[in-house]
């Protein structure tokens, strides 16, 4: 009777994990990471104490000499087991939330947690949460050699004697079922990443306050701005700027700190100061007369802090990765991409994140901000862990 009052206190306290009373706690400043929250977790379980740090737990076993149980929706004995019913319930929800569900009785569309009453923004979504899922992918790590092969990864691991690691979205692991998960998981950020993306273009539009919530959406309205003015009036959206001109019978100029006839160089001029300020940002600056180091913006006395995140931003810039799509066909190699479109005489696309264009400069244009979302969304990502861990030794 004690063991079942301990697992039922036990998937209670998953229960509450998974919440949304949790995910819209003051902890979790980034509706992202709110979300990412609703995700399945594993609880480590010990003599009817719990707690989702896999140290901890181990340390209250070799305490109180009693085993170590994992629990996912149910209380497992081994490990193993426990991973793989985590990897398949977030597989499960991550089919659910970006697979597209029509309600016959009002005609609805739900996808990525959106009801959406128009069937045609709704099949935008859902093409848009596909394209961002399916960018996502294993690299992997041998040594000092990185491929996105499994099978060169393979080869080289057997000739250098050294073991393979898993590389998703800057997490490496050496267990291909954590990397399984991991896959799952970034798949689901990038998904929300996508949904947030057009929710927030949606609100700032409005002049809705909630889009200042997420650090990382604020973060990014620091970043240059291409604004289109129109016989004195000023706007940042290109559909409205063209409006103005044709009602006014006015031509657009282009700002940019400056102001520019032509879109090209205001663009050029816009793409520069971007990739400036994303280097500026990740790159850090020590003060010989104060000795402090500033990175991301914060000032600090530890350079060893400074270069820790400085190496953490650079991996996460990193993982922003072009990819080229050419017809029907993806690829990551601009070679190839080059000689497909050359056979095929179709257009190169080139994505990022979900974003697709055939101008390089936009192109460049949309690395520099995925480069800096990466960075602040690992900022971000640092600060809520920060506050957990300084909120699990206060209680």
């Amino acid at each position: 009777m004690q063991t079942l009052s301990r697992v039922s206190a036990i998937l209670v306290l998953l229960g509450c994990i998974a919440s949304p009373a949790m995910a819209d706690s003051p902890s979790c400043r980034c509706q992202l990471q709110a979300a990412m929250q609703k995700l399945p977790s594993m609880v480590f379980a010990v003599d009817g104490e719990t707690t989702e740090c896999d140290k901890h737990a181990a340390s209250l076993a070799e305490k109180s000499d009693a085993p170590l149980k994992f629990v996912v929706q149910q209380l497992f004995d081994s490990k193993a087991e426990a991973q793989q019913a985590l990897i398949s319930s977030t597989e499960h929800m991550l089919a659910d939330f970006t697979t597209a569900s029509t309600c016959q009785a009002s005609g609805t569309t739900t996808i990525a947690g959106q009801k959406m009453s128009c069937a045609t923004s709704a099949a935008a979504l859902a093409d848009a949460v596909k394209s961002a899922t399916d960018l996502v992918e294993v690299s992997y790590k041998v040594g000092d050699e990185q491929c996105n092969c499994p099978t060169k990864a393979k080869q080289l691991a057997e000739e250098s004697g050294k073991e393979i690691t898993f590389v998703v979205n800057n997490e490496e692991t050496c267990c291909p079922t954590a990397s399984k998960l991991n896959v799952v998981r970034a798949k689901y950020q990038a998904a929300l990443q996508t949904v947030s993306k057009s929710a927030d273009c949606e609100k700032c539009t409005k002049g809705d306050s909630d889009c200042q919530g997420c650090p990382v959406t604020a973060g990014m309205k620091n970043l240059p701005r291409l604004a289109f003015v129109v016989s004195g009036e000023a706007t940042t959206c290109d559909k409205h700027a063209a409006t103005l001109a044709e009602k006014s019978d006015s031509d657009i100029q282009f700002a940019v700190q400056q102001s520019f006839d032509n879109k090209q160089q205001a663009m050029l001029m816009l793409v520069t100061m971007t990739e400036a300020m994303v280097d500026d940002f990740a790159t850090p600056a020590t003060c010989k007369m104060s000795g402090t180091t500033t990175i991301a913006g914060k000032k600090m006395h530890c350079s060893a802090t400074a270069s820790k995140i400085a190496v953490d931003l650079k991996q996460a810039m990193d993982s922003v990765k072009v990819s080229y799509k050419v017809g029907d066909k993806t690829c990551h190699c601009p070679n190839e991409a080059k000689a497909v479109a050359k056979a095929s005489g179709e257009e190169t696309l080139f994505v990022v994140n979900g974003e697709k264009t055939s101008c390089e400069l936009t192109n460049r244009l949309n690395v520099a901000r995925a480069k800096y979302r990466a960075a602040l969304q690992t900022l971000a990502n640092q600060a809520a862990a920060d506050e957990a861990s300084s909120a699990e030794s206060q209680s």
